[in-house]
């Protein structure tokens, strides 16, 4: 048949589409996680630096 290898040309298309799309889902997936830890970081990293200032503050004061 003629119009065969135009099938299977869609075919391979169609799951090279869902493996890209795939691959880009768990991509974004990674990202976010690298962004909530960072962000988790810095929240520890501000947290601490206001509790030295409060420290500070305090020795400062009394």
């Amino acid at each position: 048949e003629p119009n065969q290898p135009m099938v299977f040309k869609q075919k391979k298309m169609l799951v090279e589409q869902i493996i890209c799309s795939r691959h880009i889902a768990s991509f974004y997936r990674l990202l976010k996680t690298i962004k909530v830890l960072q962000g988790g970081m810095k929240d520890g990293r501000s947290h601490y630096q206001s509790q030295i200032k409060s420290k500070l503050w305090h020795w400062n004061h009394y």
